[in-house]
């Protein structure tokens, strides 16, 4: 997807930080990190992301087989937040509930009250059912995961290209951090808020093919409201 490698990420943020070499062991962690604070943090010093700010690639799903009298399946190894889960076997979607109200639910372990899972609630490493399961089930859990960190030197991130510039931009921030080079830090601070305010939105394009394309303007709706 991108069109940075790993070592081209580590060849860069060696040039922005003055072609220093007794950094040269760190590099590699410090992109890897960059990558993976910019696809799970929506907040960026005074930049907040909007909830939309998504990365599609990193929507994925897997199937867990319930096996009846456990009361939980394990969650995915990359797992960031659960979207929804799907009960492929009655061909339903489970319903996500508060902890407590799993808590305060009766029949967790009678076996006469074990039926088709209903309801979900994720707690620990762990995705919880209710009811927990009289037999095996198949579930799609349809997730947002982390991405997984670059160690080739020819690997590229999973998300687009476009993102290969902010990853640079936030790797040298962090890095000038963890140098205290705060001077260097406000500069390359300013061109990471650029570069992601450039790409507010991206994603929200796509969901014009939803919208009612007919609809006023809201900015125009004044001119509306006085015509008969």
């Amino acid at each position: 997807m991108g069109t940075y490698t790993y070592q081209s990420f580590q060849d860069y943020l060696k040039f922005n930080l003055g072609q220093r070499t007794d950094i040269v062991t760190y590099l590699g962690n410090w992109v890897n990190q960059a990558y993976v604070d910019l696809t799970t943090k929506n907040k960026f010093w005074d930049l907040k992301m909007p909830t939309n700010f998504d990365f599609p690639e990193l929507r994925t799903s897997t199937t867990a087989t319930t096996t009846a009298g456990t009361p939980y399946i394990v969650s995915p190894t990359d797992l960031l937040y659960i979207r929804h889960i799907h009960n492929d076997t009655s061909d339903m979607k489970l319903d996500k509930i508060r902890f407590m109200e799993y808590v305060r639910d009766t029949g967790r372990a009678t076996s006469n009250s074990y039926s088709k899972p209903l309801q979900w609630i994720r707690d620990g490493g762990n995705i919880y059912l209710y009811p927990t399961p009289d037999a095996t089930y198949t579930l799609s859990v349809y997730y947002r995961k982390r991405p997984a960190a670059m160690s080739a030197t020819t690997d590229t991130t999973v998300i687009g290209a476009e993102w290969d510039e902010p990853i640079l931009w936030l790797a040298t921030v962090q890095a000038c951090m963890r140098l205290n080079d705060f001077d260097k830090m406000k500069i390359w601070l300013e061109a990471l808020v650029e570069s992601l305010s450039s790409k507010l939105g991206i994603y929200a394009k796509e969901e014009v093919d939803t919208a009612d394309k007919f609809r006023p303007d809201f900015a125009h709706k004044e001119l509306f409201k006085y015509r008969s």
